[in-house]
């Protein structure tokens, strides 16, 4: 990771984004990103109160993000981000 997650406080009803970035050298395929919040529930695809989203830029550096709107006190927690790539 070129960064990682971190930690974040949050008024109910804001939004907040969480973002990870990793340099494609150390990726040796296409990247897999899972969000989880706690130690295992995967937060998988976007929904109506969150959006997952993920970029690169023209240095190969891939941004993963994970924006959560209109926060509720049952959102806080750990987040955690998962990044596999496998060999093209």
């Amino acid at each position: 990771f070129l960064s990682k997650p971190q930690n974040v406080m949050v008024e109910s009803g804001r939004d907040v984004t969480v973002t990870a970035r990793v340099g494609g050298a150390a990726l040796a395929g296409k990247p897999t990103v899972k969000w989880f919040k706690g130690k295992w529930a995967e937060l998988s695809g976007s929904t109506a109160r969150c959006r997952l989203r993920q970029s690169v830029d023209g240095d190969k550096v891939h941004t993963f993000e994970l924006t959560i709107t209109k926060v509720v006190l049952g959102d806080r927690g750990d987040y955690r981000c998962e990044v596999t790539a496998k060999e093209q």
